[in-house]
């Protein structure tokens, strides 16, 4: 597709079945970037209570410990990766309006 007037009806379909394809897996993203963000604080909070000193000491030794990272950055892959996907809908979901106002403006003799 290169601009508005050139989607045709085979891009259109493809359009539409990828995003009946892809709503299951954009559905597993929401719930396992939730999952994963909430494996990381868990994960951030047990280093709080292993950490010692002043609150602020606490805070930051927990923010730095490597498990926490770990799961925070495998938190920040999962929320790409479902922004990646859900950007690719939108892009599916663009292709099929042009699609419907092509098709609308031909019927009506445009």
């Amino acid at each position: 597709m290169t601009d508005a007037t050139s989607v045709t009806e085979n891009e259109a379909d493809r359009a539409f079945n990828y995003l009946a394809e892809t709503d299951e897996q954009v559905a597993q993203l929401v719930v396992a970037e939730k999952a994963q963000l909430h494996i990381a604080e868990e994960t951030e909070k047990t280093a709080y209570l292993q950490a010692t000193g002043t609150v602020k000491e606490r805070d930051c030794i927990a923010g730095l410990d490597p498990a926490y990272k770990q799961k925070f950055d495998k938190y920040l892959e999962v929320q790409l990766d479902r922004r990646v996907l859900e950007n690719r809908r939108k892009s599916a979901a663009l292709c099929l309006d042009l699609w419907r106002t092509k098709e609308a403006s031909r019927r009506v003799g445009g």
